[in-house]
């Protein structure tokens, strides 16, 4: 009956007052009213009052039947004896001798009912509170179980792949095995105390739900220690995820990650506004801080003059076809280089200064001289404080790990929400036109398995974001296949003419280094090879009149997981995580606004543990209130609100507002444990008074309703472990779709939250360690001084470019004498002794000295040792790994896992190494050695 209403209702949609009535009651419903609460009771007891009044009735009646017949039979026991059960007869109970006496009974009935019903209830509890201060209650297990999704705890076996059914969701309960999880589209905040287990018994079950669900969720995590990151990756990696870290402990064991390269796409596809504002929403996170107070000026100045910067960066690199040296360490080296150098000028003897003459020299209007405008119009002494504090906010970018690290690019960021998508250029004369898009099954029938409309934008460029799933779990057998067809098909609507584009697809296998060939993790996959993301296209057919640039297709089926690893115990670098987060969300939202739904094909989640440890996200009250429109859901796992309002200041309040979940595990902040304890609601109370002294024989006692809290601040302050408050005040509808109130939920006792260890330890084992897995580094070997800008086109003075020039020509002449010493002293062949050098006097020295960095290796270095050492000793030995590495004094084994070591941060073994070359550290092949 409910589900032909609702296709009633929703077929009816002009009638809108259909779609707002429902035929069922919800509890909690009507306002409080002490005549609709006692309504139930009064009727209850003039029942019980007329069935007793029957029972009398029927019993005078079978007595008067009884006097009756014994004038018949003599006597009661000849009554008895022959004629009982006339005497009792159901018939009995209508024999009413007149109507006078029916309707006596009647009113009696009422009467005696309602006068029993006050008589019970005065002065009772139903007639004194009945919720007019309060109504709320918690949720009971079995709303829970009509308003939630109930999954197993776990997998049944390891790794455990599609356990259930559609997607996952945070666990809001648990009771007798199975998980509650809420899979709605919802923003969460999770309240917990250091040690309070905010991570054991919420975000490493999340972890686990989301990457066993049918439907597989994108996820990016903030991971201070690297702890969640050692405990999932292998599970994540056999359940088929594409596992990545953004690793600012140690970034030589890191995925590479260039935050500029946003602001290139932008400024390359002739987008100089866009490229601006990505480019401010950088330097917003470098010196944004809600206390600067009066230091204000300094710091939105600064932000300003480095947004200026990266923008004519930006611009003079891709104009001199030099796009890979756009980096933030460029950026910094030409803060530092420009903004020293002043000089007299000839005719005024004001001085100048080069960063000021450059953006003074740009066409008007031009985006980088708006944004550095205030800087240009300030003082000399107030320059110098601002370039100071702009130097002081790229200060993450001049240390050289950092500097490589952001320098390149491993990962597509627009993957971990579109995983599939495609782009190129056609002729600018189409600009505005659309043109269709299909994927063909390379068979007979050439069966059309999906087909899309694109649109021509800017410059001739389109890009198409498709999923021929739709958001289900993928098939691959339904979906696109090796040697399938790509075709483009534009039909001139004034000519008729149709122009074709038509590829074939060819899947490439991935390789490692070595050439070998990289195989699937995800298990019962393991035998197959690993396909590259980018798809070769073969072109078949072109009829079009230009193309700039053929089609490029991306296509994985693969969900992403990217966990940051920032350190707890140095926060100079935690703003390069709050830029990552934050660009990740412009890229999904910008591609969602282009995309069928306005949304993330693949659903991502934020899971950002500390988050009020992370520097301030810009705009990050703006991004909760319409992220989830984007499909892209935020999970902020906080101490207490007082660092949301430390952070963000008064936009706290919108991005509280906008989690529509907040989880309370233990805190001990006063002002959030009040919020929480008035958000659980109130309910009325009766509260007793009496007026007795000792010896009286009358007093009077009073009854007053009184409001008090659901759940009180001291019962939150005590929470016992596992215990969960959840305020979940947009969940307004059960599994059924009926509407429900959200009444709070408190799990405790049978509903208590099992910890990690207790079931999950075989899936997510946090006893394993970050130091004994080895990331991938893609900028690892990179070299700094390649990667160096000449800014010498920047200095407008002739006298001081000359300057610039000669002293950058000496340096380079001096490398270059050092380049030609190391090569005409390296060994002449690979592992063996170079004749012109003398052999070690102690060939044992050199290989005991060998055999010493082996035991090194073995048994590693702990973390204390690893932050004790000193950033110049880094410093020398990244300059020691480049001599190393260009003169070829290092290509064996052993060597090799040196360079790994040294890459590591291993300054002990480093030494060793050093030392090892000191005294002819070449080692033979055939040596026996590693």
């Amino acid at each position: 009956m409910k589900r032909w209403w609702r296709q009633l209702t929703s077929n009816n949609s002009g009638q809108s007052g259909l779609a707002h009535t429902h035929h069922y009651s919800v509890d909690g419903e009507n306002l409080p009213d002490r005549s609709n609460g006692n309504k139930k009771q009064l009727y209850l007891t003039i029942g019980l009052v007329a069935i007793l009044i029957t029972m009398i009735h029927f019993f005078a009646m079978s007595i008067r039947r009884m006097a009756m017949l014994s004038s018949q039979y003599g006597s009661v026991f000849s009554v008895i004896n022959n004629d009982s059960i006339a005497i009792f007869r159901m018939s009995n109970l209508f024999a009413v001798p007149t109507f006078t006496l029916f309707i006596g009974y009647i009113v009696g009935g009422v009467v005696a009912g309602w006068w029993l019903y006050s008589k019970m209830n005065y002065g009772g509890e139903p007639d004194i509170a009945y919720g007019q201060k309060g109504d709320s209650r918690f949720t009971t297990i079995d709303e829970i179980k009509k308003q939630y999704r109930a999954i197993p705890n776990s997998a049944d076996e390891y790794p455990g792949i599609a356990t259930f059914d559609g997607i996952g969701g945070i666990p809001v309960s648990h009771y007798k095995g199975k998980y509650y999880i809420d899979r709605d589209t919802v923003n969460s905040a999770i309240l917990g105390v250091s040690r309070s287990g905010k991570g054991e018994t919420t975000i490493t079950p999340m972890i686990d739900i989301l990457s066993r669900a049918e439907i597989q969720t994108s996820m990016v995590l903030n991971d201070p220690k690297g702890e969640l990151y050692a405990a999932s990756k292998d599970t994540l990696e056999a359940r088929g995820y594409n596992v990545e870290v953004l690793n600012l402990q140690d970034p030589m064991q890191s995925m590479s990650y260039n935050p500029l390269q946003l602001v290139i796409d932008a400024w390359v596809q002739g987008n100089p506004e866009e490229a601006s504002k990505r480019a401010n929403s950088i330097a917003f996170t470098l010196y944004n801080d809600p206390n600067m107070g009066e230091n204000a000026f300094f710091y939105t100045t600064a932000q300003s003059a480095v947004t200026a910067i990266i923008l004519t960066l930006v611009e003079h690199c891709v104009e001199t076809d030099q796009v890979e040296k756009i980096t933030m360490g460029n950026v910094a080296n030409m803060l530092n280089t420009l903004g020293q150098l002043n000089w007299a000028d000839d005719n005024t003897g004001q001085e100048k200064n080069a960063l000021d003459e450059w953006f003074k020299g740009l066409p008007s209007g031009h985006v980088a001289q708006k944004r550095y405008g205030a800087t240009s119009f300030a003082g000399a002494k107030t320059r110098g404080s601002i370039l100071s504090t702009a130097n002081d906010g790229l200060q993450p970018f001049v240390d050289p790990s950092f500097v490589k690290m952001t320098s390149r690019n491993s990962m597509d960021l627009k993957q971990i929400g579109f995983p599939k998508y495609l782009n190129g250029q056609l002729s600018e004369a189409l600009v505005n036109e659309r043109v269709e898009v299909s994927f063909v099954r390379n068979n007979e029938e050439r069966t059309l398995i999906k087909e899309y409309r694109v649109k021509i934008k800017a410059q001739g460029r389109f890009s198409l974001n498709f999923d021929e799933f739709e958001g289900d779990a993928p098939n691959e057998e339904d979906g696109i296949q090796p040697g399938d067809f790509l075709l483009l098909k534009y039909i001139d609507s004034e000519t008729n003419k149709a122009s074709r584009l038509i590829y074939q697809l060819n899947f490439q296998v991935k390789t490692a280094k070595n050439g070998d060939t990289v195989m699937k993790k995800k298990a019962g996959e393991e035998d197959q090879p690993q396909l590259e993301r980018e798809v070769v296209l073969e072109l078949k057919k072109n009829t079009f009149d230009k193309v700039k640039q053929h089609v490029r297709l991306m296509y994985s089926n693969q969900p992403t997981a990217v966990f940051m690893i920032v350190p707890d115990y140095d926060s100079s670098n935690h703003a390069l995580a709050s830029i990552f987060t934050k660009q990740l969300y412009t890229e999904l939202s910008s591609n969602a606004v282009e995309t069928k739904g306005n949304k993330c094909f693949r659903r991502v989640q934020y899971i950002l543990d500390e988050f009020g440890n992370m520097p301030p996200i810009d705009d990050m009250d703006q991004v909760m209130t319409v992220c989830l429109g984007r499909n892209i859901l935020f999970n902020l796992v906080l101490q207490s609100f007082t660092q949301l309002e430390r952070k963000y200041g008064e936009a706290s309040d919108t991005i509280k507002e906008n989690c529509q979940n907040l989880i309370y595990i233990m805190s001990k902040n006063e002002d959030t444990i009040e919020e929480i304890s008035k958000q659980a609601g109130e309910k009325t109370e009766i509260s007793i008074s009496s007026n007795e002294q000792h010896g009286d024989l009358d007093n009077s006692i009073s009854k007053n309703a009184e409001s008090i809290r659901l759940i009180s601040p001291t019962r939150l302050r005590q929470f016992i472990e596992g215990e969960q408050l959840i305020i979940r005040s947009l969940h307004r509808q059960d599994l059924e779709r009926n509407k429900v109130r959200p009444y709070p939920i408190f799990n405790t006792k049978d509903t208590v939250m099992p910890y990690r260890y207790q079931f999950l330890s075989r899936w997510i084992d946090t006893d394993k360690e970050l130091n004994e897995i080895d990331i991938p580094s893609k900028h690892a070997m990179l070299s700094l001084e390649e990667l160096t800008v000449d800014f010498a086109p920047f200095i407008r003075n002739e006298k001081e470019r000359r300057a610039y020039e000669g002293k950058n020509s000496d340096m380079k002449k001096e490398k270059q004498g050092k380049e030609k010493y190391q090569m005409d002293n390296k060994p002449k062949g690979p592992g063996r002794p170079n004749p012109n050098k003398k052999k070690s006097e102690n060939d044992k020295t050199v290989k005991d000295l060998a055999k010493k960095m082996k035991d090194y290796l073995k048994r590693g270095i702990d973390s204390d040792q690893m932050t004790s050492f000193d950033r110049n000793i880094a410093k020398r030995l990244d300059k020691q790994l480049s001599i190393v590495i260009e003169t070829e004094q290092l290509n064996t084994p052993f060597n090799e896992e040196c360079i790994s070591l040294l890459a590591k941060h291993s300054y002990e073994m480093a030494d060793l190494l050093n030392e090892l070359n000191k005294r002819g550290g070449y080692l033979d092949e055939d040596d026996g050695s590693d």
